[in-house]
């Protein structure tokens, strides 16, 4: 059998195999996980970086730089990692927010402030988290599935931040009081 013949020296080809391509060097973003969910974040905008514009997409995101105008990835997550900073409007499946927001968030499944962020602007989800250390000025609609607000209050975190409580009815508040007497 021809098949396993050992063949000739003086019948080998001329050529040289060439040498395997170089192994490409990964580009690994830091690994970071929305609130426990084990889907890591697959697009970065890095801590130089500014846009200017809106971002949309279908992947999960992740901000240590700064974005000005709108982010809408309605299916997916955004991370706002503890040196981002935005000045948007987001809409996310989940946000979570350890840098410093400027704009609504209106997240399908939750938003989650952490102690380090800092976050001004209205938060709409059905189940919302502020940590312990939260920064937060603004107001919150948690949403149940029928489409009806089951609360909507102003809040306030540790941050000092003041709300108002109307008073219960039958009763005169201070200003009502001074309306009356002029």
């Amino acid at each position: 059998m021809a098949v396993f013949e050992k063949r000739d020296q003086s019948q080998a080809p001329s050529q040289p195999t060439p040498p395997p391509p170089p192994a490409r060097p990964r580009l690994d973003a830091p690994e970071t996980r929305p609130m426990g969910s084990g889907v890591t974040a697959s697009s970065t905008i890095g801590e130089s970086i500014i846009i200017k514009g809106d971002v949309s997409g279908s992947e999960d995101i992740s901000v240590s730089g700064t974005v000005e105008g709108s982010i809408s990835l309605p299916s997916n997550h955004v991370i706002v990692n503890s040196t981002g900073r935005v000045s948007a409007n987001i809409k996310a499946k989940t946000i979570e927010v350890s840098g410093i927001v400027e704009g609504d968030l209106n997240g399908g499944d939750v938003v989650k402030i952490n102690a380090s962020g800092k976050m001004k602007g209205n938060i709409v989800a059905p189940r919302i988290v502020l940590q312990d250390g939260a920064k937060f000025k603004g107001m919150i609609d948690m949403e149940v599935s029928g489409g009806q607000s089951q609360q909507k209050a102003p809040s306030a975190s540790k941050s000092g931040a003041s709300t108002t409580t109307p008073a219960p009815s039958g009763t005169e508040t201070a200003a009502e009081k001074a309306t009356k007497a002029n």
